[in-house]
């Protein structure tokens, strides 16, 4: 799973610390953001708003406001799983594609729990939205 962000975001530390990070910014500033690429996500969410919510296994978290002219963050999993956040906030979501090959070769996994439960939390709050 690969997680993309393009525009200022506000990572929140364990520590309760927090810090508007700007991806463009300066490269110190980005240092707590490098320690995440090896702590697992705990959960996420991803808004029908295009915002986008990260919680990690160490207690930090990230939250990505939706970006009126911008793609604000993208996340992609296997075979074209992606969802982006577009710009004015709203979300494009592509599911992924079925193969012929029923098994995945070696550099191919399955999607991890955060990519399910983020479609399927989606899911559950476009299905809602459409009742009100």
């Amino acid at each position: 799973m690969n997680i993309t962000i393009g525009g200022t975001f506000v990572h929140r530390g364990a520590d309760s610390s927090q810090a508007e990070i700007d991806p463009e910014g300066e490269n110190t500033r980005l240092e707590p953001i490098l320690r995440l690429r090896k702590t697992r996500a705990r959960s996420g969410t991803a808004f029908k708003d295009g915002r986008l919510a990260l919680e990690f296994d160490d207690g930090s978290s990230i939250h990505v406001p939706a970006d009126p002219s911008y793609e604000a963050w993208q996340i992609s999993g296997p075979r074209g799983f992606r969802i982006v956040s577009i710009p004015g906030g709203d979300l494009a979501i592509w599911s992924a594609q079925e193969t012929e090959n029923p098994r995945p070769d070696r550099n191919e996994q399955e999607a991890p729990p955060m990519i399910h439960e983020l479609a399927h939390r989606l899911r559950e709050e476009r299905a809602a939205s459409r009742t009100r």
